[in-house]
């Protein structure tokens, strides 16, 4: 049995003579009654990880917190990221790199002792900046941020999420625990986080620079700042993967109703009060031809189905800025009009089987991006429509059609580009996807 922390690291890290290995070759050798002597190891392999990785936080927090949070913020200054989110973001960066290191998986429970090292050793780090200098917005940033977000995030509930094996068979599955944050959350939130660190990580030595390349799943929980957010998608994951073993794969205003209750953690409403509903689309998630589209969509949702609903420029929320609001509307006419989209999909999804191989693809496809669409901009539900309709349901019937998975890089914008131009956010989220499959 090694003796010495390092060869009980080797051991947790899965390097020849792996923890693993380890425990079977010592289980297949034992004489009965021996069985506490694997316990034991585990154990100490165990605790020596977990002091390996509250080890690696510390150094890390100690010698590079607040040089990295400035070159973080230098370098996402113009991308819309708050402070708080990139404290958030810097904090959850070590913690991938020290579970990794230290070989501690999604599924071990320590990552929440990890998480709460981090978590400590940065709020002392703010702390020791505000008796330094006096009053610090930095300090106060990331005491915000470690002290409010962070302490609802919930690690290992969450991220077992990610690592879950029932999707096992499905196209879900087929992608890597460790790249699924990017069917969870929009990559065009997580990319420009990623890349900043990589490159802060790579500018130190040549063995950060190997680190920087690994995908850190903990960058999931930046996030969760909505209770099991993470749970939640991976419930209405598992039950669209579910919905398509069915000989005929449900598809109606019932089942948009339970797939939102089951993503957003509420009750399907029984009764027959509809909601109303208000959103803006700001510069960057319209183009002049969606602009025309959506003003035609809201128009036919007056003209044909008598739902009030005004779609207009609010300069006063912004330069540039389209409000969308629509007033309470009766849930059967809302379910009405679902059906009768529902409808018009399946329709033209049996019409493009008579088109050529070469246009029957981007017809199909097109069929579910209008189902999506319409469905996002009339906004039948309180919260919860984006992950509904722009990655639930579309990905559902993307994989009803047999068509890869797709994870769009900006999915607001569903709501103000063509039709034409989500089918390109489509087809290039689908690439992002096969790529994501060959992950290790």
């Amino acid at each position: 049995m090694p003796r010495s922390i390092a060869s009980l690291h080797r051991l947790a890290t899965g390097a020849p003579g792996s923890a693993q290995a380890s425990q079977r070759s010592t289980q297949e050798s034992q004489e009965p009654g021996e069985t506490s002597h694997a316990g034991t190891l585990a154990h100490a392999v165990g605790e020596a990880a977990l002091e390996i990785a509250k080890t690696s936080i510390r150094q890390a927090v100690a010698q590079h917190f607040e040089g990295d949070l400035k070159a973080l913020r230098t370098a996402l200054r113009t991308q819309g990221i708050s402070d708080v989110q990139q404290c958030i973001a810097l904090v959850l960066h070590y913690v991938g790199q020290a579970c990794a290191d230290a070989g501690i998986p999604l599924d071990d429970k320590r990552i929440d002792c990890v998480f709460d090292e981090a978590r400590g050793c940065a709020v002392q780090a703010a702390d020791q900046w505000e008796q330094a200098r006096g009053f610090c917005s930095e300090s106060l940033a990331v005491q915000e941020a470690l002290r409010g977000h962070m302490t609802t995030a919930r690690p290992h509930a969450s991220l077992s999420a990610l690592h879950a094996d029932e999707f096992s068979g499905t196209p879900f599955g087929r992608i890597p625990p460790q790249a699924r944050i990017l069917l969870y959350v929009p990559p065009c939130r997580l990319d420009p986080l990623e890349r900043a660190l990589s490159e802060i990580q790579a500018s130190r030595n040549a063995t950060d620079a190997v680190k920087a390349g690994r995908r850190n799943p903990f960058m999931a929980l930046l996030f969760n700042n909505e209770a099991a957010y993470l749970g939640n998608m991976a419930a209405g994951w598992k039950m669209i993967m579910e919905a398509l073993r069915a000989p005929e794969p449900e598809l109606s205003p019932d089942f948009i109703g339970r797939l939102h209750a089951t993503a957003a953690a509420t009750t399907p409403s029984a009764g027959t009060a509809g909601v109303a509903s208000n959103f803006p689309i700001p510069p960057g998630n319209y183009s002049p031809d969606g602009l025309k589209e959506a003003s035609a969509f809201f128009e036919g949702l007056r003209s044909e189905h008598g739902i009030d609903v005004s779609f207009e420029p609010v300069n006063d929320l912004g330069k540039g800025m389209y409000g969308v609001v629509r007033a309470q509307t009766d849930k059967k006419v809302m379910d009405a009009v679902m059906a009768s989209w529902i409808d018009e999909y399946k329709a033209e999804t049996i019409k493009a089987d008579g088109l050529p191989d070469h246009e029957k693809s981007d017809a199909k496809v097109l069929a579910a991006i209008d189902l999506c669409q319409k469905l996002k901009r009339l906004h039948p539900f309180r919260d919860g429509n984006m992950r509904t309709f722009s990655t639930l349901l579309l990905n559902y019937l993307l994989a009803q059609q047999g068509e890869s998975l797709t994870a769009i890089e900006d999915r607001k914008k569903l709501d103000g580009y063509s039709r034409r131009e989500v089918l390109a956010l489509v087809r290039k989220g689908q690439e992002r996807v096969r790529a994501l499959e060959q992950e290790a």
